[in-house]
């Protein structure tokens, strides 16, 4: 061959080292789990502060009530749980939690009324229906940043950490 010519010589054992690496720490997520459920619960929360995001909740008929957070019971109870290597899941352990998120009907157990105050006047209703307040929403931020968390954990794999 006449003219120049350029070999080129590639050692893959460097690249090969490193996807284990990368691999090896892929397998090992659960630190990641964590962050990422402290992440949404701290979004969630902040649905609570915000009165509903997106989009806002339908206003509570209690007087100076904020709307799901007049106790702040509920709020509080949000909380995350890692299963095994795949999984995190985020909700509540308080009963009336899916009506607020979900909406419905609530009748009385027993008797023909429920009887309740709102304010500081009794109340005595068939029925009511709760709107759905949807509290457990993962925002379009929340997704950059679960992936953000998720390709730094990946990453820290190239150093063997």
């Amino acid at each position: 061959m006449a003219g120049a010519v350029v070999e080129l010589r590639i050692d893959d054992k460097e690249v090969r080292e490193l996807f284990l690496r990368l691999s090896a720490h892929a397998k090992e997520i659960e630190p990641a789990l964590k962050k990422i459920g402290e992440t949404i619960v701290s979004s969630v929360q902040e649905n609570f502060e915000a009165g509903g995001r997106p989009k806002k909740w339908p206003r509570s008929k209690k007087p100076k009530g904020r709307t799901l957070i007049e106790s702040s019971d509920l709020m509080s109870s949000i909380n995350y749980k890692v299963h095994g290597r795949e999984t995190v899941t985020v909700g509540t352990d308080r009963k009336y939690g899916a009506i607020h998120q979900f909406g419905g009907v609530i009748r009385p157990k027993s008797g023909k009324y429920l009887t309740f105050r709102i304010g500081n006047r009794w109340v005595r209703k068939k029925e009511v229906t709760i709107p759905p307040r949807p509290y457990l929403m993962v925002q379009a931020e929340d997704m950059e940043e679960i992936k953000d968390i998720l390709l730094e954990h990946i990453l820290r794999g190239r150093k063997g950490r």
